[in-house]
């Protein structure tokens, strides 16, 4: 038989061929697409030669019961430690430089990522230099590595070592250039400087380094590792002595484990999830099962069609091996259209799949031999399973059934359809009922009341020195501008990070003092943010004293053991100095509301300045406001090249992973329907060749065509229901485990778990009446005649 009749015996049903490959490729492009993702996910830092003996070490800071863990250590995990225990081959350390602007001539270039490290970066880390060497990359001050794109970006080319660049009205000397960091890194840098470049290192007593420990090549790591912690954890109990209620502990966590598996906050890049690697997962295999057993029962189904065409050739001398050979030719003909289809769709999506996921790109991954694996596993498994019901049953019958149709491959599988089917919609309900419940629940957390007002805010930063000290002149300038309605300044931004600090009332023991987190503001942030006052008043700019006061939050107050009105004008210790407590504001997010608001102090003292903060008039073009603050800053600084930000976009950025997840689940949620209403015909159309006949009978004795719908429609209908009720508990269960991560959540509402089913079983009634009309308003001698 030829690839020619083979096309012609295939085409004789359009319907179920277009049908076929339809649905077989798409779940396979959605399946291809999540297993790059998985892959992708589980490949992070897997390509480092010494991965499996290099480990990262988190504080866990324990305060009443509470533990905290933290990435960060102080700075003797690294001066300290290593020479201390045997079975460290090296050890440095990172700290974040953020953002910063460079500038070679008259060309700057803003938002470049810096992080310092120790001289072993490159002996930890073994990526490709392109220029320059290992040794001595990170040995000389002053000096800076590259990775190959900000090269080419700063100077045009690659070869730039011994080029320099100024940043903060410093001198620096490209030492080396390196091949661009691999995306499934847990870190990256746009430069890369000596930690001795880093001119207040001596200063930080504080949590602020993430520390790595290569150890050496054949050492027992338990013992080793154990040892370093408990190192950590008594520098940590010395270092913090005077923390009430605080107590230490270390845990090491292994190279490859830390994208996934670690649960840590403020890390390096944003990090990924086991719970979207599961959900992932269960996409994954919910797709391709449904694609597969939609593809699966339509050839079964289509081979009671054919079974007097397998009959007369059987008739004319065909053998059964010839049947069976016919069968899998014809299946392995469409399973490989499908699958070209279905690969080659995936490939185009594969640019546009890691942008909705947040990922500059999978390369690499999908040359991975694994991937490849499973695609041919599915192929063969496909083309099996298609082919085998039908092949074995019609190749053995006996011409003459096949001839007067007695012969139906799905016949004897009617309760194989039908929990096939059944699982179908439960999926596709359960899917459905989860992407509205964490639809809700992401848009209940974007329109939640952050306790301040963000509207109508834009935030500036990338402020050199020339800029911070003319920062007054720049506010009159500012305030003096149509539109511009109120300006302040802090050194951190309302809304990111904060620093970690130490408080006590003044006069407790120093043993009494509790961990808090800061924000350095300037008088009048306060009033420009809006939030609500509680007691007391705002941080006055006309008040010189208000320099050494401080504004409290509720949860702060709390811990301190009093009342809001109770702790106005007492005075708090954070430093050295006692602090009167001028104000207390209503706990207001600044930071996911994944996590309960905790304590916060705003304070006044530090000069320092890193931000610029305006609110606008409303129903202002913000395009027109950028460009106004544009041109007054740059008659300050003619060369000055804006960078700006909205805390509303900030606030979006809480939800980032839950962007991810939404997207994912949209995505098969919808083609999880798409296959299941393909299931439903197909279910619907062995019905109606089963029940042709019958059909038939009940209009010669008088029955309507309504009421041939309503027969055929309700046995379909209870099966649906049957699912429906499935479905319910297993998405319930879900949705309660998933709500249970966040401090601010929705209740289920009864209407997240009726609109799945409604909608399920709205396509499903539109194409059960549909093909049931069709085939109830046929002449009943036709029906009568059907075999």
């Amino acid at each position: 038989m030829t690839i020619r009749n083979l096309f012609q015996i295939i085409r004789r049903d359009t319907l179920t061929l277009v049908t076929n490959i339809s649905g077989l490729s798409l779940g396979l492009a959605a399946s291809i697409l999540l297993t790059v993702f998985i892959q992708f996910e589980l490949s992070f830092d897997r390509h480092f030669s010494q991965g499996h003996r290099i480990y990262r070490m988190n504080t866990i800071w324990i305060e009443n019961g509470e533990p905290r863990e933290m990435p960060i250590n102080l700075r003797q995990a690294y001066t300290e430690i290593p020479g201390n225990v045997a079975g460290v081959e090296a050890a440095i350390q990172l700290y974040r430089g953020f953002e910063r602007e460079v500038t070679v001539g008259e060309n700057r270039h803003k938002e470049l990522n810096l992080i310092f490290s120790d001289p072993d970066f490159f002996r930890l880390f073994d990526l490709k230099f392109l220029a320059g060497s290992a040794e001595n990359a990170l040995t000389e001050p002053g000096t800076v590595v590259l990775p190959e794109k900000i090269a080419l970006r700063i100077y045009g080319r690659s070869d730039v070592v011994g080029e320099t660049f100024t940043m903060e009205e410093q001198l620096y000397t490209v030492s080396a250039v390196i091949e661009d960091i691999p995306p499934n890194t847990h870190f990256g840098f746009d430069m890369l400087m000596p930690m001795q470049n880093e001119p207040e290192l001596e200063q930080y007593g504080g949590l602020e380094f993430f520390s790595y420990y290569l150890l050496e090549e054949g050492v027992d790591h338990g013992p080793v590792l154990e040892t370093i912690g408990n190192e950590n954890s008594r520098i940590l109990t010395e270092r913090f002595s005077s923390f009430e209620g605080s107590t230490f502990e270390s845990r090491l966590e292994a190279l490859p484990q830390l994208h996934l598996h670690s649960h840590v906050q403020w890390d390096l890049t944003m990090p990924g999830s086991m719970k979207t690697i599961y959900i992932m997962l269960v996409i994954t295999l919910a797709v391709m099962g449904l694609a597969l057993s939609n593809f699966i029962n339509l050839f079964i189904l289509n081979g009671a069609k054919r079974s007097k065409e397998i009959g007369i050739r059987k008739v004319n001398g065909a053998s059964r091996k010839q049947m069976m050979k016919q069968f899998y030719l014809e299946t392995t003909l469409v399973v490989t259209i499908a699958f070209v289809a279905g690969t080659t769709l995936a490939m185009l999506l594969l640019p546009v799949f890691a942008n909705v996921m947040q990922r500059e790109s999978f390369t690499g991954v999908t040359a991975t031999p694994g991937l490849y694996l499973v695609l041919v596993s599915i192929y063969l498994v496909t083309i099996l399973l298609s082919g085998f019901y039908p092949a074995m049953l019609l190749s053995r019958a006996a011409p003459i059934p096949l001839i007067r149709g007695m012969v139906n491959p799905a016949g004897d599988k009617r309760i194989l359809l039908r929990v096939v089917s059944i699982l179908q919609v439960c999926i596709a309900v359960a899917l459905l009922t989860i992407l509205l419940g964490i639809n809700t629940q992401i848009r209940y957390l974007k329109n939640y009341s952050p306790g301040y007002n963000p509207a109508c805010i834009v935030q500036i930063s990338n402020l050199n020195q020339n800029l911070t000290q003319n920062y007054l002149a720049i506010r009159d300038q500012l305030l003096s501008q149509s539109g511009i309605l109120e300006v302040g300044a802090s050194n951190h931004f309302i809304g990111r990070g904060t620093s970690g600090q130490g408080i006590m009332m003044y006069g407790d023991d120093p043993d009494q003092i509790k961990t808090i987190s800061e924000y350095r503001i300037q008088p009048g942030l306060c009033q420009l943010y809006q939030f609500t006052l509680v007691a007391g008043r705002f941080l006055d700019p006309e008040r010189e004293p208000d320099r050494s006061g401080v504004i409290l939050n509720e949860a702060a107050v709390l811990m301190l053991g009093s009342t809001p009105g109770e702790l106005i004008g007492k005075q708090v210790v954070m430093h050295s100095a006692p602090m009167e407590v001028i104000g207390v504001v209503e706990d207001f997010i600044y930071s996911s509301a994944a996590r309960s608001i905790e304590p916060l102090v705003l304070t006044a003292y530090s000069e320092n300045i890193r931000n610029i903060s305006l609110r606008y008039a409303p129903g202002s073009d913000p395009r027109q406001i950028l460009k106004t603050i544009d041109e007054s800053i740059k008659s300050f600084d003619p060369a000055y090249v804006l960078l700006h930000n909205f805390p509303t976009d900030t606030i979006e950025g809480y939800y980032t992973a839950e962007d991810r997840l939404q997207k994912i689940l949209i995505s098969g949620s919808l083609l999880s329907v798409l296959i299941v209403l393909l299931g439903i015909y197909a279910l619907v159309s062995h019905n109606m060749v089963a029940r042709t006949k019958e059909i038939g009978i009940r209009k010669v004795m008088g029955g309507s065509t309504r009421q041939m719908m309503i027969l055929i429609y309700a046995s379909t209908l209870l099966w649906s229901l049957i699912a429906s009720a499935l479905a319910v508990p297993l998405s319930l269960l879900y949705m309660k485990q998933w709500l249970s991560n966040y401090a601010v959540r929705i209740p289920l509402y009864w209407w997240i778990f009726a609109s799945s089913i409604v909608l399920v079983l709205l396509f499903q009634s539109l194409i059960t009446l549909g093909r049931t009309r069709k085939t109830a308003r046929r002449n009943p001698v036709e029906a009568l005649r059907y075999e």
